[in-house]
């Protein structure tokens, strides 16, 4: 998407990787021109993982059980009540590995390195910053400022160019006292569901 927008503006897109540009931070970052990092920044992590509960023995010993009506055999594949059958887990681990094929060709196609060379490093592994420069994976090291003056210079306005920020809603004191917290809690819950009661997804993450 990153690579789409700077297509279709021409413009050019520096990413800077502050603190931490893993795993899915860093497939985002594979859309740029030039990729640049902190040296002590935490980066890497290309792979990808699927994981969900399996509460099926906590609810036996429990005395509940789950009836389901479902249109085909798979149709219940990754349920947080049952173990994964041989058949299940070979389907899990294909999709896994296509995505993971898909990622890993990103990275050679972006960063300019062989397919193998690329899969070496894709083995969920996280460096620093310094370290993914060189191993190809970020163009250089570099703060802040650097990154905003390199994008200035490919952008023809030079060094120190003039930065434009959206301008910050202000905060009445209904946001403050209902809207912050009810934010708060509504991403908590969130974050909970989707840990714990969700079924299987692919993620680009690092834990």
């Amino acid at each position: 998407e990153l690579a789409r927008l700077r297509d279709e503006d021409e413009r050019p897109v520096v990413a800077w990787i502050g603190e931490v540009g893993a795993s899915g931070g860093y497939y985002v970052a594979l859309g740029a021109d030039s990729i640049l990092a902190l040296p002590s920044s935490i980066t890497g992590s290309i792979g990808v993982i699927m994981q969900f509960p399996n509460a099926g023995e906590l609810l036996r010993k429990a005395g509940v059980g789950l009836e389901v009506v479902k249109s085909g055999e798979l149709k219940d594949i990754g349920s947080p009540v049952r173990d994964l059958t041989v058949g299940e887990r070979r389907i899990l681990q294909d999709l896994v590995d296509d995505v993971y094929e898909q990622f890993v060709a990103a990275v050679s196609d972006n960063r300019g390195l062989e397919r193998d060379s690329a899969a070496s490093l894709a083995d969920g592994r996280v460096m620093s910053g310094a370290r993914a420069a060189e191993l190809g994976l970020v163009d250089r090291t570099a703060t802040l400022s650097e990154a905003l003056d390199l994008v200035g210079r490919m952008s023809g306005l030079g060094d120190n160019p003039r930065i434009v920020r959206p301008a910050e809603r202000r905060l009445g004191f209904r946001d403050v006292l209902f809207g912050i917290e009810e934010s708060r809690l509504s991403a908590l819950v969130r974050s909970v569901l989707d840990r714990s009661l969700i079924g299987p997804r692919l993620r680009y993450q690092w834990p």
